[in-house]
């Protein structure tokens, strides 16, 4: 009898442990409208672009605490020209809580240098940032640092140099955000961002929001660039065509090195 009652406890607490780990998930149905779950289902990810000064109101962003944290990322006086966003709906390797795996994945900003994209303009794969690392401040010949790994991100910031391969060398703050069960950075440019000898977006206009949310199978990347550009001719086309890249190549970017993390446990 005792050793049935011992069963029936260590049964009972491991239910109320599973209850507990898989409760801090949320559901498709808790962070989208229907339509944008049966997208999601049947497509695995939705983009939307939009380049006008009318509202700005998310389209896609989960109804989550930071989904909707989300729509306070830009704040300049002016509205942007652009507004693009994109959502990844990808199967867990492993129906486990990620949450150290993705902290850690978000907090290893240096492996976006060499990441590749597709380049619409010239119908190619090029290499996006042929540099990026962190950096202490900003400087005509920047010193790398090693990316630096801390248990909670909230509110950790760094500062990293970009070489891009379209918009040459200028420098980005990145603040990072963590709740119970959410995982973001937001970046934005702090340093003029140039196209040849013309100013595409001066410091604090191009803005970019990653955030990482769990079912308890799936994975969801939400990205979203905001920017004020130039609208001097042939200019804001391009940025158009860049930034949208660039959103996509950052959540693809994500599930590279999501893919990647177990591909390297089993060598």
């Amino acid at each position: 009898m005792k050793k049935s009652k011992k069963a029936f406890g260590f049964i009972l607490c491991l239910f109320f442990f599973s209850v507990n780990l898989f409760s801090q998930f949320f559901s498709m149905e808790d962070m989208f409208p229907e339509t944008v779950i049966n997208e999601l289902n049947t497509n695995k990810t939705i983009k939307i672009f939009r380049n006008s000064e009318k509202t700005r109101i998310s389209e896609i962003a989960p109804a989550t605490e930071f989904g909707k944290k989300s729509e306070l990322l830009w704040n300049n006086e002016e509205d942007p020209l652009i507004k693009i966003e994109i959502i990844y709906a990808i199967d867990k390797i492993q129906n486990i809580d990620e949450s150290k795996k993705i902290k850690t994945i978000l907090q290893s900003v240096s492996k976006m240098q060499g990441m590749k994209y597709y380049s619409h303009r010239k119908n190619k794969i090029k290499v996006l940032y042929p540099q990026f690392f962190c950096v202490e401040k900003i400087a005509s010949n920047p010193v790398r640092l090693e990316d630096k790994f801390i248990e909670n991100i909230n509110g950790k910031e760094i500062l990293v140099f970009q070489e891009d391969n379209s918009f040459g060398k200028y420098f980005s703050k990145v603040v990072y955000h963590e709740n119970e069960s959410e995982y973001a950075f937001s970046y934005e440019n702090i340093t003029p961002i140039k196209v040849g000898f013309i100013t595409g977006a001066d410091e604090k206009n191009v803005k970019i929001y990653l955030l990482i949310n769990q079912t308890e199978d799936k994975i969801i990347i939400y990205a979203k660039v905001e920017a004020l550009v130039s609208k001097f001719p042939g200019i804001m086309g391009m940025m158009e065509d860049s930034l949208t890249s660039r959103a996509q190549a950052i959540a693809e970017w994500f599930i590279k090195q999501y893919h990647d993390v177990y591909e390297k446990q089993q060598e």
